[in-house]
């Protein structure tokens, strides 16, 4: 049986991953330390569907301190794969204290403990805002970089990190930039859920800027498929990989998308731009394609309504 260990397992990416892995019959030693970003009770929810599995295994602790709990582990794995991270783009601008020791630290910790676990491949899943406002879109993996936030300048270190290391360490790795990802178990803070809470409430959505600011959502169907295929890719000691939906979207048409799906008019509550963030993420995903076999399926409005769905049905 497959051995593979997630970081970040209780998050929103790390879940749904966890169960797809579950599913697949693979054996998974999950960590999270529960960071108050945003409260237990939804990681709590997110870890019962993993719990009924018996081939999973879960210990709520901090990966910079692994040595206190890595004795329970097996002595090796097959897989190391590194979500966790203090989160939050927005909430990195405004309150940056804690950024690099948790993101940057935390990502040498995890790597160290692949080596300690005798992992062949390493995967550290980044983020699409290493790219900042780079006006050359589509990005594709050689595109220049500008984070010009402290949550994606400590990806950009941690990805520096990871190059080092691939150079000294017979571990395979892969760095994963992740495109606006959206869906069940979605936290709370990310701007569809706070959609959808406002319209359900009655309450304004708030919007920074004028609305025409466009991401390139991704569905997590799509991006843990993407991540499981990562697993088997055996061709270099070293891969960096966009898995995005290549598809912007303006803020303005997902909450149309929304309207259209609730049969209800949204009010809107127009605000500042706030500085750091990006004006449009465009993935390109040839690379991905090419050497992953990954093509996300799910249209935006198919995955507002698949979203929409576990919403009403989970309340």
């Amino acid at each position: 049986m497959q051995t593979v260990l997630i970081t970040g397992v209780a998050g929103f990416i790390g879940s749904n991953l966890a169960e797809l892995l579950l599913r697949r019959g693979i054996e998974v030693f999950g960590i999270d330390n529960f960071d108050d970003y945003y409260p237990a009770v939804i990681k709590q929810s997110n870890l019962n569907p993993l719990n009924a599995f018996k081939q999973f295994y879960f210990f709520k602790a901090d990966i910079r301190n692994y040595s206190v709990w890595m004795k329970q582990m097996p002595a090796s794995v097959d897989c190391v794969i590194h979500l966790a991270a203090k989160a939050g783009v927005r909430y990195s601008i405004m309150f940056p204290q804690g950024y690099e020791d948790t993101n940057v630290n935390g990502t040498l910790k995890a790597f160290e403990l692949a080596k300690v676990l005798n992992a062949r491949q390493f995967i550290f899943c980044s983020s699409s805002s290493v790219y900042g406002n780079n006006p050359d879109t589509p990005w594709d993996e050689s595109a220049l970089l500008f984070p010009d936030n402290p949550y994606a300048k400590t990806k950009v270190l941690s990805e520096n990190l990871l190059y080092r290391q691939s150079v000294e360490s017979d571990i395979n790795i892969m760095v994963l930039r992740l495109f606006s990802v959206y869906g069940p178990r979605m936290r709370p803070d990310l701007m569809m859920n706070r959609i959808f809470e406002s319209m359900a409430s009655g309450a304004s959505i708030p919007v920074f800027g004028d609305g025409n600011s466009q991401r390139d959502y991704t569905y997590i169907d799509d991006i843990v498929n993407g991540i499981y295929n990562s697993m088997r890719y055996d061709k270099a000691k070293f891969e960096i990989i966009n898995l995005g939906n290549s598809y912007p979207v303006a803020l303005l048409d997902v909450i149309k998308i929304f309207e259209d799906k609730l049969g209800q008019k949204a009010k809107l509550d127009f605000l500042p731009v706030v500085n750091g963030e990006s004006l449009c993420t465009f993935a390109s995903i040839e690379k991905a394609g090419k050497l992953l076999n990954y093509f996300p399926k799910t249209l935006i409005e198919q995955g507002i309504s698949k979203y929409i769905e576990y919403r009403f049905t989970k309340h």
